[in-house]
């Protein structure tokens, strides 16, 4: 059957592909119906067998289930807000990290959908803007000017 990976929620054209299934209901014996972004499609899993970084269902609403996930937490992507990843952690509660860790939410790498990670609190996900470095930048130098270079977010000294 074809069926939306994701739905899109009109944020761009659904991506449909050929799955064994659409919705938990066209499972057998209790396994849940959850996408797998490396396979392009839809398929029954067991509960709690979906690794981080794996793909977990996302309702019409935008609410994600992690009970496909082994850690039982399952957060939308940071970029578009579509895709449900499975995580370490709950970036709404931080549930799962230890103290002194914040939870980072799941984020669109250039190769791969990375789950939320527990990060020592303040380190950021890598996301931070160029302005955002060089202001870092700026602010940490007594005896130096720094400028920020454009998109590629290095400085130079002047």
């Amino acid at each position: 059957m074809c069926v939306d990976l994701v739905d899109t929620m009109g944020t761009f054209d659904p991506i449909t592909t050929c799955s064994e299934c659409e919705t938990d209901a066209q499972c057998d014996g209790g396994n849940l119906c959850a996408p797998s972004y490396t396979t392009g499609a839809k398929s029954c899993v067991a509960p709690g067998s979906v690794a981080n970084n794996g793909g977990c269902p996302v309702n019409e609403d935008g609410v994600t289930d992690g009970s496909v996930c082994e850690s039982t937490y399952c957060a939308l992507d940071e970029l578009v807000g579509v895709f449900g990843v499975c995580g370490e952690c709950d970036p709404e509660t931080g549930d799962g990290c230890d103290a002194g860790e914040e939870c980072q939410p799941p984020r669109l790498s250039s190769m791969a959908i990375v789950g939320a990670e527990c990060m020592a609190a303040g380190t950021g996900s890598g996301t931070e803007t160029v302005a955002e470095t060089t202001e870092a930048s700026s602010s940490t130098s007594d005896s130096t000017t720094t400028t920020g270079t454009g998109s590629t977010g290095g400085a130079t000294e002047e």
